[in-house]
């Protein structure tokens, strides 16, 4: 069978830009238990990428204060899932664990 030279090139391509992905999942059991309260969320990043998803949750009450600071991070990679609570930039609590 021959294989056309764009069809090869094609693909070579395809593999080169897949291959990150099949390799940056940095939603390990390991780096997960490596997630502390009190971290900064440049920390967090750094250990787990960027979330796929941020929502705010301002009007989140601690000690009486209302901080409008908060976000609820969540990352996913197939079955598992990680929210992570951020007030004023450091994890607060670690709110979802699933999969691990």
């Amino acid at each position: 069978m021959k294989i056309s030279r764009s069809f090869a090139r094609s693909l070579a391509l395809a593999l080169v830009l897949a291959l990150p992905l099949a390799c940056s999942d940095s939603l390990t059991k390991e780096n997960v238990d490596k997630v502390k309260v009190g971290m900064t969320v440049e920390e967090l990043h750094d250990l787990l990428g960027a979330p796929d998803e941020t929502k705010e949750v301002g009007g989140l009450k601690i000690g009486g204060v209302v901080d409008t600071k908060a976000t609820a991070e969540t990352w996913r990679s197939g079955d598992r899932t990680l929210v992570v609570q951020v007030v004023d930039g450091k994890v607060l609590l670690i709110s979802e664990r699933k999969g691990f």
